[in-house]
């Protein structure tokens, strides 16, 4: 009975200093068999690297042609002709629609008229003189010079002339011989007279007597009228002025055009070309044509119609893409132009295109449901032969900065601790899986920067989550 009682005892015993033994053991192992004997499936496992880790900032938008343009005339008119449809792909200067360009053929005819007169009028003007010409203008400066001596001899009612005054003298001289000889022959009608008796002319002696007196002074009154008549001056003036301009005309024939006129006649062409050029230009805007190559994208145009100022040609450039990206405010500071950008199209699995930041926004979006702030980034892409389009979704990843030489892993396999919140993976080891606590540095959308914890060669390992983390246990998290 004794023994009995011994060996109950000593079995307690046993099973009391057996219990601390499986309190000791590691909880950062797990197993590599499961309680039923099953080995633990290793859902995936990766070798740690050391490389260089590109810094990001991500945001998403849709794909735009670099360049959009709505082709417009920029001349009123009705539409008489529309080459293209929407889809079509045209080349630089290729002609999209046209209005009517009857009025601006018109007006260059009128304005080439216009130039070929003056530079008609300019090559007259240098061209040396013909002899005709010389002797004409030569005729009319002696025209001009004899009116003038016309003008101051008298001729044309001026000055009087030495004869002229001559003439007045004798006239006055006759008048008064015809006095004298009347009165003589009142002497000769009464021959009996011997002097002691006055003498009585009859009445015709007296009348021819006072007839030469008033004879006398007409002539004499004609005589100062000669000799004080003055030259004609209207008539030395207006000679005069034909003279100076015959000889003007005669010296410009002669030495050619001074500078001012020279001058003047260049300036008459140059502006008849400019107008020329002016119509031209007036010209080719009745034909629409295409700012660069690309694709039409709608047509706005009817034949038959005058387009208004929003019926256009939209015309879009396939060769080039941009997307403007909505960068959050808390990242916008790391951003900075000339940045390299990684792209993602969601409509092409596994493509991967490149850009770069070339504009950012000074003034912030505000989303109206979610009030986010964000910053518009436009990335230009690179040339590619990728089969994008425009309206295509896509995810960019802004380079903001480049670690080189860290240790990385990819995110999946980064696990949390739900309690303690400190972050983890798996190392497989002889008998299990090992639980690590690293400490993490820069974190991507697909690897995560490990400080310490893990070092480059080493492998890591994704079990099961009701391997890692069992009901009973506190649990695990699986880190982003």
């Amino acid at each position: 009975m004794m023994s009995r009682l011994i060996f109950s005892v000593l079995l307690i015993g046993l099973t009391l200093t057996a219990a601390p033994v499986a309190l000791a053991v590691d909880e950062t192992v797990i197993p590599a068999t499961t309680a039923d004997g099953q080995q633990v499936p290793v859902l995936d496992s990766v070798q740690v690297i050391q490389t260089d880790l590109p810094v990001t900032v991500s945001a998403a938008s849709t794909l735009a042609p670099a360049q959009q343009v709505n082709v417009v005339f920029e001349t009123a008119g009705l539409v008489t002709d529309v080459y293209v449809i929407a889809g079509q792909f045209v080349r630089l200067g290729e002609a999209l629609a046209k209005v009517d360009p009857s009025e601006s053929e018109s007006a260059l005819r009128n304005a080439q008229l216009n130039l070929a007169e003056a530079r008609a009028a300019y090559a007259a003007l240098i061209a040396p003189p013909r002899d005709i010409d010389v002797r004409v203008a030569q005729a009319a400066v002696n025209v001009a010079q004899a009116a003038i001596n016309n003008a101051i001899n008298g001729r044309a009612g001026g000055a009087p002339t030495t004869q002229d005054i001559e003439i007045a003298r004798l006239q006055v001289e006759l008048a008064k011989n015809a006095l004298w000889q009347a009165q003589l022959n009142r002497g000769l009608t009464d021959p009996g007279n011997t002097g002691m008796w006055p003498s009585y002319p009859d009445s015709n002696t007296i009348a021819g007597l006072n007839s030469s007196d008033s004879e006398i002074d007409i002539a004499q009154s004609s005589y100062q009228a000669t000799v004080n008549r003055d030259p004609n001056q209207g008539g030395i003036a207006a000679a005069n002025a034909q003279l100076i301009r015959a000889q003007n005309e005669l010296d410009q024939l002669v030495q050619g055009p001074n500078a001012e006129r020279r001058l003047r006649a260049e300036l008459d062409v140059q502006a008849a070309e400019l107008a020329v050029q002016q119509a031209e230009a007036q010209l080719a805007k009745t034909v629409l044509v295409a700012p660069f190559d690309g694709v039409v994208s709608s047509v706005g145009l009817k034949v038959g119609q005058f387009p208004l100022r929003e019926q256009s040609v939209v015309l879009i450039d396939t060769r080039a893409y941009q997307t403007d990206l909505p960068v959050d405010e808390t990242d916008i500071a790391r951003v900075v132009l000339g940045q390299p950008v990684q792209l993602t199209v969601d409509a092409i699995t596994g493509l991967t295109l490149s850009g770069s930041v070339t504009q950012i926004a000074a003034v912030p979006t505000i989303a109206a449901n979610s009030q986010r702030v964000s910053y518009a980034v436009r990335v230009v892409l690179d040339a590619t032969e990728s089969p994008i389009r425009p309206g295509m979704r896509t995810t960019g990843n802004i380079i903001v900065d480049q670690l080189t030489e860290v240790v990385i892993i990819p995110n999946r396999f980064l696990l949390t601790d739900a309690i303690t919140q400190e972050n983890f993976v798996l190392v497989p080891i002889d008998d299990g899986f090992q639980r690590v606590v690293v400490t993490i540095g820069v974190r991507t959308r697909e690897s995560t920067q490990i400080i310490s914890g893990l070092q480059a060669g080493q492998t890591v390992v994704l079990l099961p989550d009701e391997i890692v983390n069992p009901p009973a246990a506190g649990g695990f998290e699986i880190g982003f």
